[in-house]
């Protein structure tokens, strides 16, 4: 495994395409063009695909009115489904968002085209700490620029949970870690991030075991933790649970800091945010 610390970063263009916007094509007619006619202006078209839940929809449409450029944008939830697609050719996009350590073996797939640089004048305000962790996954920044970076952690009903462990250990990763503890919490609804890395990294550190081991001994213990606490899991996936979590279908999450705890925000329509700021809490261990 590379670094635990998961950065998710843009990819601004791929190779397989021939220019960073798409344009859309002209609708055939059986009508020749009249002689002299301008021909007609081609749409600007950018084609976007993105973890779920990382741009505002408004931000969109900001976009498309201040450049008049359309965006085509689409959603997934796990590398390993983007990196199916990339991996298989012809995706269509021009942006996507690969985290680092699925970023590196594509760039050296040849998945992605060089950044022209001089076209991005933006790039001065990249944090340089973050711009040089990318580089381990991305050379010199070649293909990629850091769009956003977080951490994982828990995300909890503080109510619900209360309710059924006055004493529950939610400032530790025993809460999920422990058998006898997340049995508790089992009807209420537990759910985990389906992320190989991000959670058999952190099973490792509450083991006491190096996150980035590679030792068939540190992994074998932390797969036969992450099994023990199987059977008190109602979903593995990576965004479901922030509606979940939210709707009252979930009590206890392990998600991205970003996400897990902001049920008022998104499509979802649950309590005002101020109710929803005391009802849910997160821990980062």
């Amino acid at each position: 495994m590379k670094s635990l610390l998961k950065h998710a970063v843009a990819v601004a263009a791929l190779s397989v395409l021939l220019s960073a916007c798409g344009k859309s094509k002209q609708a055939a007619t059986d009508e020749p063009a009249a002689p002299g006619a301008a021909p007609a202006a081609a749409e600007q078209v950018v084609n976007v695909y993105n973890w779920s839940d990382y741009i505002d929809p408004e931000v969109i449409q900001g976009f498309e009115q201040a450049t008049g450029i359309k965006v085509r944008y689409d959603v997934f939830d796990s590398n390993e489904v983007l990196e199916t697609k990339l991996l298989t050719g012809n995706s269509g996009y021009d942006v996507v968002v690969p985290s680092a350590y699925f970023l590196q073996r594509q760039v050296q797939a040849g998945v992605f085209a060089p950044l022209d640089k001089s076209k991005l004048p933006g790039l001065v305000n990249s944090d340089p700490e973050l711009a040089a962790r990318a580089a381990r996954h991305d050379p010199g920044n070649a293909h990629s620029v850091v769009y956003m970076w977080g951490t994982t952690g828990i995300g909890y009903d503080r109510a619900k949970v209360k309710a059924i462990m006055p004493d529950a250990p939610v400032d530790s990763w025993k809460l999920i870690f422990d058998p006898a503890v997340l049995a508790k919490f089992k009807d209420c609804g537990v759910s985990m991030l389906d992320d190989p890395t991000d959670m058999v990294g952190t099973a490792l550190l509450y083991l006491g075991k190096d996150p980035n081991s590679e030792s068939e001994a540190d992994l074998k213990a932390a797969e036969d933790l992450l099994l023990k606490i199987r059977p008190y899991l109602r979903t593995i996936h990576s965004s479901q649970y922030i509606d979940q979590l939210a709707n009252g279908e979930l009590c206890i999450v392990v998600g991205t800091a970003a996400t897990c705890c902001r049920p008022g925000t998104g499509p979802r329509k649950p309590a005002s945010r101020s109710t929803s700021a005391t009802r849910f809490r997160r821990k980062v261990r």
